[in-house]
């Protein structure tokens, strides 16, 4: 996680990463909203709130991947698209 998290601020790509526990107070509800299975997981969260999730075998690749599918905007609309046909 920190190769890519360096990778990315080389990019000069804004990135966090926090480890979370088992102690932490919204653990349980975390687990259950991404549906995690298995362990470990990683939980990548993007700025318009999309998230993609890694659990079990932790790579790079799956990591950059991850974040890439994070960082899609979450509307299909052109720049010239009526908002309300876009269901915004």
């Amino acid at each position: 996680v920190e190769a890519v998290v360096n990778e990315l601020e080389s990019r000069r790509k804004r990135v966090a990463a926090f480890p979370l526990g088992t102690h932490w107070e919204a653990y349980d509800d975390l687990v259950n909203q991404y549906s995690v299975k298995s362990f470990p997981c990683v939980i990548v969260l993007g700025r318009s709130g999309q998230a993609a999730k890694i659990d079990g075998r932790i790579t790079e690749r799956k990591l950059l991947r991850a974040y890439a599918q994070a960082s899609k905007p979450r509307s299909s609309c052109g720049v010239r698209c009526d908002p309300s046909a876009c269901g915004k």
